[in-house]
């Protein structure tokens, strides 16, 4: 628990508030190309990490930006009317929020299809999603626990499958976190 509290917190130094992305959409400092960008997050309250990294590089957006984050409820299934929670943070920025019973299996292309049928501008067929991969750096760790690490790291299921995103729409993109 506490390494993955010290990844949370070298993480969390690397975020851009929603405040900030408002901002920067709207200010034309950042270059606006058609479709959607979906990036995911564990955080419902906030960005995805690796979202100030991408823009930081890239200086471009898509024109509906969608972060989205998956909660499983405490119940084998949730109603599919009570599934999505969508708020609307600034022009063409969403915060969407997919709910699922613990007997139920994440699906984000069935998310942006419901989404889809709420805000006319999103479309399944232009997304593309953008998913994080933290990487931890250690100089001084343990011979066993460097192995243990990769052994789990390389086992780990792909979130792209988990969440059943089709191959052709993802963008992973890498963050080093040094310990």
């Amino acid at each position: 628990i506490k390494g993955r509290e010290t990844v949370r917190d070298k993480l969390a130094k690397d975020r851009i508030s929603t405040e900030e992305l408002c901002s920067l959409f709207s200010s034309g400092k950042v270059a606006l190309t058609p479709g959607t960008a979906v990036f995911m997050t564990a955080s419902p309250r906030q960005t995805a990490p690796f979202l100030k990294r991408y823009l930081d590089l890239t200086d471009s957006l898509k024109q509906n930006v969608v972060l989205l984050s998956f909660i499983v409820e405490p119940v084998p299934h949730v109603n599919p009317d009570q599934r999505l929670v969508v708020k609307v943070i600034g022009e063409g920025i969403y915060r969407v929020i997919a709910r699922y019973g613990f007997a139920e299996s994440p699906d984000a292309p069935m998310v942006l299809n419901e989404l889809g049928t709420l805000i006319s501008s999103i479309n399944i067929d232009n997304c593309v999603f953008f998913l994080g991969r933290e990487t931890l750096v250690t100089h001084f760790m343990p011979r066993l626990w460097k192995a243990l690490y990769r052994f789990m790291s390389r086992n780990s299921m792909s979130p792209a499958l988990y969440f059943n995103i089709p191959p052709e729409r993802v963008i992973e993109i890498g963050v080093q976190i040094e310990l």
